[in-house]
């Protein structure tokens, strides 16, 4: 049965298009549930379901609580919450199963009406779609085919029958394939070991002795000596997909003709249907196989080159696919029909939707969404919903406007517009908590979303830090603000710099000094020093002038405040006494380093001391160095990265440098030791 498996899923992929036409209702998310709107934004049905399809002939499959059921465009409920599956309704019936999603071939399935009502007697195997008025099903071993009033037609049985295609149903008897009417009599006697089913008038099959051909609606076959070169699928629809021309090649020579027999193109090359105005080019003359597109005038738009072949049946929104050469791990990419390379040939998988395509760096993770032109729209963190997948019967992949995905290796669905944008509803925020995290768009703007995924401020910001305290650091147009996680922005954008707050403070720069505000957005400590540490559990910070060190409290009170001696380093002020002071520094190696199983960014603490008694010793700088680190839960801290620096808080690049790691500052603590 392994055509029998090919079959199936090839038909599902072919038949997609058939299933709706693009409704006046679509699924909306709000939150992490699914309900009904306009194009003009309006709700019809809130969100309540876990999933929602498309419309089709006034009808849709919605999950809640893990079990789908059917509705109308009102809302009302047609069936019960019962299935497990659930296709779409066509030409008045629907196909509908119960099992383990996840094992498909536990599945059995049975057939509504527009009432609602289960027309079968019982639950089958499998149930094709509603062709030709009669559903192929499948019975244990047994095969026939069912009418709509849930009888077996014909009387008869088969090894095998599929779905009617053009007229005729792919079937098997004695071990062979050949093609019956609704009557179920053989207009193609069963003489074929392999057969897929009608396209554009055409079937493929192949005979007991292996020769690979084509056979129209009335058994005439034909066998082109190009099928015979070895199994080459894109060969095979791109001449069933030929609705235009008629390619012949004899002697050396390819000769296209339309359907008046007028010839259109002659050419030594081999040559494949893309369209109506472009043909795939096939060069072997050199001995190395070559592609290119030519037009219907015999110009070459895309010379032949040996760098890519060029998959015609993937061509699409005026572009074709194209493959490395390599047999093996082949990567693909994107050619414009013009010869403009919109993707090079660094990507795994890349498949065709609607406006765009979905597309893969490696087999094992998730897939981004590119428009016609090449432009990547989302993340690359979605799986687009296959027909061959449990998603399938549930979500429909079916209208020329929307694309649905879900995300990689997890259930959350989404429906994503032809922009790359997902589709929610900003009216829908009664139902969710407004409490946002960041997110970042596909133009490379961040806004926050809330726990459920709806915007709660919509991408706008140049930049956006960490969440600390339930407030984060944002830029725009150059210039640093405050953002809480409920979407209001506490400091405007007109700083020059921002850190990340702690406890209950966040550092801000303007004209190269630097002040504080609160949590609630009030600038405590306006501008005025050099350099600042962040406010410890203690509620002081350390901060720095060209003339002395202080700590400094949340009011913007001053303590031990320590003059700078002109020599360089420091020296105690008389009030406090002798004193050794000591900063702590905190350098990010970018150099990727192994911490465990993850892979981070290396965190090092460099001490420098300058130490007017000689009385601090380096277990206690080291101590308090680890404590600091504790303190800030910094990851990938180790003890051993701390250096002691006798000159002072003055070069902490030098001391880098030293360590043999790339300096990037990232926070500086100072500290007196008493």
């Amino acid at each position: 049965m392994k055509y029998t498996h090919l079959i199936t899923s090839l038909s599902f992929f072919c038949s997609s298009s058939l299933w709706s036409q693009p409704a006046s209702l679509i699924p909306f998310r709000c939150g992490k549930l699914w309900g009904y709107r306009t194009l003009q934004g309006n709700i019809v049905i809130a969100p309540q379901y876990e999933a929602a399809s498309f419309f089709s002939e006034g009808f849709a499959a919605v999950r809640k609580d893990k079990k789908i059921a059917y509705i109308n465009s009102k809302g009302d409920v047609l069936t019960d919450f019962e299935f497990d599956l659930a296709r779409p309704f066509k030409k008045g019936f629907a196909v509908a199963g119960y099992g383990d999603p996840n094992k498909k071939s536990t599945i059995q399935y049975v057939i509504l009406n527009k009432n609602g009502k289960i027309i079968t007697d019982k639950r089958y195997n499998s149930i094709t779609d509603c062709t030709e008025g009669l559903f192929a099903v499948q019975d244990n071993n047994v095969y026939f085919l069912m009418d709509t009033l849930g009888r077996k037609a014909c009387g008869r049985d088969f090894e095998y029958i599929y779905e009617f295609r053009e007229g005729l149903a792919m079937a098997k008897e004695n071990g062979k394939y050949g093609f019956v009417n609704t009557r179920c009599e053989w207009v193609i006697q069963p003489v074929y070991n392999m057969a897929l089913s009608f396209q554009n008038g055409w079937a493929e099959v192949a005979t007991p002795a292996r020769v690979r051909g084509l056979v129209d609606t009335r058994g005439n076959a034909v066998f082109p000596e190009e099928m015979q070169q070895g199994f080459d699928w894109t060969l095979t629809q791109s001449i069933i997909a030929n609705k235009t021309y008629t390619i012949t090649r004899k002697m050396g020579v390819t000769v296209v003709t339309d359907k008046k027999q007028n010839k259109i193109l002659e050419t030594p090359y081999h040559l494949r249907y893309l369209s109506d105005n472009y043909f795939h080019v096939i060069d072997n003359s050199s001995g190395v196989e070559k592609h290119g597109i030519m037009d219907k005038k015999g110009v070459f738009i895309v010379k032949p080159t040996s760098e890519f072949r060029i998959e015609s049946v993937l061509y699409h929104n005026n572009v074709v696919i194209i493959k490395q050469q390599l047999p093996s791990n082949a990567r693909q990419g994107l050619l414009s029909v013009t010869g403009k390379v919109l993707l090079p040939t660094e990507f795994a998988y890349i498949q065709p939707a609607s406006g765009g395509f979905w597309i893969k760096r490696d087999y094992l993770r998730g897939a981004a969404f590119f428009n016609k032109e090449g432009k990547q729209l989302t993340e690359f963190e979605w799986e687009p919903i296959s027909l061959i997948t449990p998603y399938s019967e549930i979500i429909f992949n079916i209208s020329d406007q929307y694309t649905f995905a879900k995300r990689y290796n997890a259930s959350d669905l989404m429906l994503f517009n032809l922009n790359g944008e997902m589709m929610t509803d900003n009216s829908c925020l009664q139902y969710v908590k407004r409490e946002g995290q960041k997110f970042r768009a596909q133009n490379g703007k961040w806004g926050l979303i809330d726990e459920d995924g709806l915007f709660i401020v919509e991408p706008q910001f140049d930049y956006m830090d960490v969440f600390n305290e339930g407030i984060v650091a944002v830029k725009k147009n150059g210039k640093f603000g405050y953002l809480n996680k409920y979407g209001q922005l506490i400091v405007q954008t007109e700083y020059d710099s921002a850190r990340f707050f702690t406890n209950g403070m966040g550092p801000l720069m303007k004209s190269g000094l630097w002040g504080f505000a609160d949590t609630e957005g009030r600038l405590v400590i306006p501008p005025q020093y050099s350099s600042i540490g962040l406010f410890a559990p203690d509620g002081y910070a350390y901060v720095e002038t060209n003339q002395y060190t202080a700590r400094v409290d949340k009011q913007g009170r001053e303590y031990n405040r320590i003059m700078k001696a002109t020599s360089g380093g420091y020296t105690p002020s008389s009030q406090g006494g002798t004193q050794t002071v000591y900063c702590v520094t905190l350098v990010l190696d970018k150099t990727e380093t192994n911490f465990g199983s993850a892979r981070a960014s290396r965190f090092l603490f460099f001490v420098q001391i300058t130490d007017a008694t000689g009385s601090a010793s380096e277990s206690r700088l080291a101590g308090k160095a680890r404590e600091l680190a504790m303190q800030r839960n910094f990851r990938g801290y180790s003890e051993s990265n701390y250096l002691i620096d006798k000159k002072g808080c003055h070069d902490t690049k030098a001391l880098a440098d030293q360590a043999g790691v790339r300096y990037d500052q990232f926070l500086i603590e100072y500290a007196t030791l008493r």
